[in-house]
């Protein structure tokens, strides 16, 4: 994708920085993968919370749930 369609498309949903993640500097600050084993739940839920918080698009307005994909939610590495 032509990275001024990108940047367009970014601001339209709103999102301020976007960073592709095969820079090293997002590596680089990235969490630690595996969390110790009370922790795992302790990070979906936090994320659960963000997700269901953000406002930065229309969809909040009609929102009831938030949605994270497909998956176990303790995947392999976690």
């Amino acid at each position: 994708m032509h990275p001024q369609r990108r940047m367009q498309y970014l601001e339209a949903i709103g999102i301020d920085l976007w960073v592709a993640r095969r820079d090293s500097a997002v590596r680089a600050a990235a969490p630690d993968p595996s969390p110790a084993p009370g922790e795992t739940a302790a990070r979906w839920e936090a994320l659960r919370s963000e997700v269901l918080k953000c406002t930065r698009c229309p969809l909040h307005i009609t929102r009831t749930q938030g949605f994270f994909g497909v998956g176990p939610a303790a995947p392999t590495g976690w």
